[in-house]
This record gives C-alpha cells, structure tokens and sequence, in this order.
C-alpha cells in the first residue's frame, strides 16, 4: 500500500531488499502491485565493476524516468544502490521504502570510498614499524597470558622463533595481554625519576612526532585494534591475502569464509589494516618470489649486512654458513632455496621487512 501510493508518476519508488530476500520480493511485488493493479516492476542490476558510456549512462535515466512516469516500482539491493551513487549523482526525486529485516543496519553495508590521489598514510613509515614492534611484544608475552587463563588463550604449535597463530578469547585474557605490552612500553628507557637536567635536555623530544606515536599506540591498546585482530578475526577464515584482484595487492582483505576472499572490499582503519597485513604475512610466510624480491631490495639499502642479522636473529634452524648475507648468491636459487626459504621466511624476520 505505500509502494502504490508514493508511485504516483512524480517520483521514482525503489523497494530495498537484500540480496537473500530479493526474489521473494520480486515475487510478492508481481503478484500484489502488478496483477491486481497494473504496476510493472523494474530490475536495475548494477556493479562498479560495469564501463558505462555517454549512452548506457542515458539508458538507465530513461528505464528510471520509465519507471517513475508509469508509477512502477524499482526493485533494487542496497550494493547496487551503493554502486550506482558512486558513478552518478542521485536524483532529487528518489523515495526509498526499506524492506523491514536484520541485514541493513549492520556495519557491514557501512561502505568507506577513497578519493583523490593516492598518498602515503600519517606517519609513515613509523605507523608500520610500531607496529611490528608492538607484534613482537605480543609474541613475548602470550605465554604469560596463556598460563593465567588457559583455557582463554590459543596459541598455535609453530617453529621456535616463529610468529605463533594466537587468538585471545576472553575480556580478561585481552585486557591483560595489554596490560603486559603497554607496561614494558612505559617501563623501557627513560627512569620515572629524572634530573632536572636531563627533563630540560628532553624538552624537544615531546614534540607533534612523539605525541602522534602515542596517539597511534593509544588507538592499539584503548582503540580496540589489537582486540579486533586477535580476538575478532581469524586468519584465513575472516581476513587474508589474495592473488586474485586486480590491481593486485599484498594488504590483507576481508574473507567471506575460509580461504575465500571478497571481490573488491576492504578494511578502512588503517591501523586494522596495517595490522592484519602484518599477521597474514608472519602467519603464511613468504613465497619464494618474495623473498628474491625482499633480497633484491635488501641489497639496494645502505644498511644491508646490520638489516640481514635482523632477519635471521630468530632463525635458530638456519645453517651457519647462511648467517651472512656474503653467504648468499641470488643467482644459486636452488641451494639457498632448499636451506633458507622455510626458516628465514616463519622464523626470521623478512616477514617484517
């Protein structure tokens, strides 16, 4: 009864439904609006992935302007509304009837869109860097969680010196997992108790960059970030990497279900980004192909050898003779491949690099 009253020829009406209700719908639209009184019901199917031209573009204004002359009813799910507002102004006419169900309000259908030229993220590269360190504080201390509360702590059978699967169930086990890290933070460097000499030497240190790394170590411990990739998600299941889009990427993307990524999403904190990318790569470890290209780049810095003893300073199954970089020949692939892929790949640290 509101779908026939508000398609009165001076409005284009369009029923929302989801996805998963979208036939049953269409099959009650027909049969109450198009068979008792006449109504016709559209379909406007609609992806970002479509190239629309000057007349593509003009044959969706006329099925809508149709639509909206002959008092039909647009039936449409909320994705392809979404999709069509990013390559179209709305209209000013549109009235939107909301199916009634438990899909819509959800965060899920809260779609973030970049615009603008691509730049690098606020406090780059110290925003990734503190995390990794952050990473490697969790991995110290989950032991120490875990004894405290076995049965809210997973940690996965790994290598020694590998980056462990963990997932941390409880409030309690989260809360003192934090605790944990955030006390070795304020508990390394710098007594408590300082002259004041030293405090007036300091003054400069507690400028915009040291109060932006507080900020960002805030928004892991209080903001939730560490609770959500730990506690929230699991790797693989809720988030991973994909080889499958295009333009590819190497940041982690939300999964529909185990081992199956999403099509086009993605995470729009990035801090949860940042983070979840971290754990997919220490997790899966790296391909052959990244770690010719991470030696590839290696070789390029000015601190090769000291960067190198950061890579292999957890491998403890890496022979010897590998323990320095002039042991290594890139154009041997399969010696070293055979020797180093595994052990620097989960055990060191090129994950991280």
């Amino acid at each position: 009864m509101v779908v026939s009253s508000l398609a009165d020829s001076s409005r284009l009406v369009r029923v929302i439904v989801a996805k998963a209700q979208a036939k049953q719908m269409f099959q009650k639209l027909v049969s109450k609006l198009g068979g008792m009184i006449g109504r016709r019901i559209y379909h406007l199917p609609f992806s970002r992935a479509l190239k629309l031209g000057s007349m593509q573009a003009k044959e969706i204004m006329l099925i809508c302007h149709e639509c909206m002359t002959n008092g039909g009813v647009l039936l449409v799910q909320p994705e392809q509304t979404l999709s069509l507002k990013l390559m179209a102004s709305s209209a000013s006419t549109p009235r939107d009837v909301v199916d009634d169900g438990d899909e819509k309000p959800t965060a899920k259908f809260e779609l973030v869109y970049t615009i603008g030229d691509q730049q690098p993220v606020q406090l780059s590269p110290k925003r990734w860097l503190i995390a990794h360190e952050v990473l490697d504080l969790i991995r110290r201390y989950t032991e120490d969680v875990k004894t405290e509360f076995p049965q809210l702590v997973e940690v996965g059978a790994s290598q020694e010196g590998s980056f462990r699967h963990i997932r941390i169930f409880g409030a309690n086990a989260q809360r003192g997992l934090i605790d944990y890290v955030a006390a070795h933070i304020c508990e390394t460097g710098q007594p408590m108790t300082i002259s004041k000499k030293l405090k007036k030497d300091l003054g400069g240190f507690w400028g915009p960059g040291t109060r932006d790394v507080l900020f960002l170590l805030r928004g892991l411990f209080a903001g939730g970030i560490l609770v959500f990739a730990f506690g929230l998600k699991r790797w693989r299941v809720n988030y991973g990497l994909t080889s499958t889009r295009e333009p590819s990427t190497k940041l982690a993307v939300p999964y529909r279900a185990k081992d199956s990524p999403t099509a086009r999403s993605e995470y729009s904190h990035p801090d949860a980004v940042i983070v979840l990318t971290c754990l997919s790569w220490y997790y899966g470890g790296l391909s052959n192909e990244d770690l010719f290209s991470a030696f590839s780049h290696l070789l390029k810095t000015d601190q090769v050898d000291m960067e190198y003893q950061l890579w292999v300073k957890d491998a403890y199954q890496l022979p010897t003779k590998f323990q320095q970089l002039v042991s290594i020949n890139l154009d041997l692939q399969p010696t070293y491949t055979r020797h180093i892929i595994f052990t620097i790949t989960v055990e060191g640290g090129a994950g991280a690099y």
